[in-house]
């Protein structure tokens, strides 16, 4: 998470560290200076346990709400990050058809497809660029699936086809237990075989339907093989060598299941309006496009920038305009348009986070000022507990300044320590509630919990900040005594002003 409220989280570190080194250097410059004034202040921490324990737990309130808050943020941003480096993997850009604008100006995004060939005179314009690593032809349509031995469906899964030479570009499949997928070898033509008997015979048996209601004839027809992306295997509950019955015009079209592999853009997404679907199949690109009637097309085209899945996307401003020069020289391509995204589902996630955070510490900010509440009584029941001592102090000669620095050096104390409490025990509240969160919108994306030491030491040095700052008026406040009442143990007298007197 890099911001709060359109503030850099560095800027906001920058502000609460100059506080806190304020804090720290008045409280070294008193006991410098007036050394029994500070040892006095260090010799009550001690003396009452129990007191001090509730005092800290006390002063840790805000600082626990303000590192909950902030962790809180660092989880849903690094979740949502995650789960983005974990879909696209090393494709960075996407070249799709676009059109020309509209009335307003505005570029209309459709699903025309595009020239695969484009992708190879790309490859070969872009060949010595130094941000552009790997481009790749992916044809793309949505189908629904059937397990017909499971009977279980799913009406909506994206059937991807993929040019096996450029797939080890892209970083390749993995299988959920991480083994490397060879994509090429697990979707060999030679592995595909008629429909068993015994399958035509249980399909006919169970009477199951295709999606325009009629039954579905499966006899003499070719079991391709495919790679089936997780949560298609946990949707429709198929483990490998199980068949799966597509659909696409109203026509069977069976594959075997060789291989599971992770979610990612590879198995086939989409997009929705308030999700994304990784439920999908992976077969070579040839076959999809057989299937369609798309000879020689594509949906879209990946691009996969220079370096790592994260360092990759730093090059994505330069490699977007390489390939948009690239684009302006290809036959057709003034119609294709460069979509940076990687880029923009980080910077989707990082605004997600942002929003959530932003809520928590705006709900949070009650209980915070009932904190500065609670730290400010705390000092004036201490004040009033030592009334007497206090008043034994001024009358052996000690100003009211040397009990503020007092309060402020044993109060300093206790927010130092209180502090670094509440900020352990914010991140363990904010993984509960990631937990919590997991439970609830699991099913979107996976909750990780995550924590920055950028965000634990802003919350640490605000948390000290506000505590010191809350301290300094409750020492101002108890250094105000009258110096007989507070010896004899009698209430202050009200000083009659000079407007009441008759």
């Amino acid at each position: 998470m890099d911001s709060i409220f359109g503030l850099s989280m560095w800027w906001i570190l920058a502000v609460t560290s100059a506080f806190f080194l304020l804090c720290v250097v008045l409280v070294i410059f008193i006991a410098l200076t007036n050394r029994v004034i500070f040892r006095m202040a260090l010799r009550n921490i001690p003396r009452r346990k129990a007191q001090t324990v509730l005092i800290m737990c006390g002063l840790m309130l805000s600082t626990l709400i303000i590192a909950a808050s902030l962790t809180t943020g660092d989880t849903l941003d690094y979740s949502l990050t995650k789960s983005s480096y974990d879909g696209l993997g090393q494709t960075d850009e996407t070249i799709a058809f676009v059109g020309n604008t509209d009335s307003d100006g505005e570029v209309a995004t459709t699903n025309v497809p595009i020239d695969a060939r484009i992708a190879d005179e790309l490859r070969a314009l872009l060949a010595d660029d130094p941000d552009v690593d790997a481009v790749m032809a992916m044809l793309t349509v949505s189908v629904p699936a059937v397990n017909v031995v499971g009977e279980l469906s799913e009406p909506s899964v994206t059937l991807t086809g993929i040019d096996g030479s450029q797939i080890d570009a892209f970083g390749g499949m993995t299988a959920p237990n991480g083994d490397s997928i060879d994509f090429n070898c697990a979707t060999d033509a030679s592995r595909a075989f008629p429909v068993p008997q015994s399958i035509v015979d249980e399909v006919n048996q169970r009477g199951i339907l295709g999606p325009d209601g009629t039954a579905i004839d499966l006899t003499g027809v070719i079991v391709q093989p495919a790679i089936i992306s997780e949560s298609l295997a946990d949707e429709v509950d198929a483990r490998i060598d199980d068949s799966l019955v597509l659909f696409f015009d109203n026509k069977p079209y069976p594959v075997v299941v060789t291989a599971i592999a992770k979610d990612s853009i590879l198995t086939g997404f989409a997009t929705g309006i308030d999700s994304v679907n990784m439920m999908g199949v992976a077969i070579p690109l040839a076959q999809v496009q057989e299937l369609t009637g798309l000879q020689g097309q594509a949906r879209f085209i990946a691009v996969s920038n220079t370096g790592g899945v994260q360092s990759g996307m730093r090059r994505t401003d330069n490699a977007s305009d390489a390939l948009k020069g690239a684009l302006a020289t290809i036959e057709g391509g003034d119609q294709l348009g460069v979509n940076p995204i990687k880029a923009d589902a980080v910077k989707g996630a990082e605004t997600v986070g942002n929003v959530f955070m932003s809520l928590f510490i705006v709900l949070g900010l009650f209980s915070a000022f009932a904190g500065i509440l609670l730290i400010f009584l705390i000092f004036t029941m201490l004040a009033a507990e030592r009334r007497a001592e206090m008043g034994m102090a001024r009358a052996v000669g000690m100003k009211r300044m040397h009990l503020v620095q007092s309060f402020l050096s044993e109060g300093t104390i206790y927010a130092l320590g209180a502090a670094l409490i509440g900020a352990i025990a914010g991140v363990g509240v904010a993984y509960v509630m990631a937990l919590v969160m997991g439970q609830i919108i699991g099913d979107l994306f996976e909750i990780t919990p995550h924590f920055s030491l950028r965000s634990l030491a802003v919350a640490y040095t605000l948390g000290v900040a506000v505590t010191f700052v809350t301290i300094v008026f409750a020492s101002v406040r108890a250094s105000r005594v009258n110096i007989v009442a507070a010896i004899r143990d009698l209430p202050d007298e009200a000083t009659p002003s000079a407007r009441s007197r008759p």
